[in-house]
């Protein structure tokens, strides 16, 4: 997927291993067992625990506006962004 659109559902990947609570979190993809984890914390561990299989990208966006009392369209580019990172690591996908 090249861009996230409004309506896709990401996911956690099968090859995503998760360690941590409460907003931090180390992310391992075990189908590249070379990368390095990836740490979460703060904004970013607290999308990943929105990340659930069942929240569209807009339900994402509109969740992380809430928490920052900011409108959607100013965190939009932010969330696309992260989720795209997530992707290339092979640590989201769409559901």
């Amino acid at each position: 997927m090249n861009t996230w659109k409004a309506d896709d559902i990401p996911a956690a990947s099968r090859q995503a291993a998760v360690a941590g609570e409460y907003g931090r979190y180390a992310l391992l993809n075990l189908g590249d067992l070379a990368a390095p984890p990836l740490i979460l914390r703060d904004t970013a561990g607290q999308l990943w625990e929105l990340i659930d299989g069942r929240r569209t990208v807009s339900e994402l966006v509109g969740v992380v506006a809430d928490l920052f009392g900011v409108e959607a369209e100013d965190v939009e580019g932010r969330v696309v962004e992260f989720l795209g990172e997530l992707e290339a690591l092979g640590l989201v996908s769409a559901a």
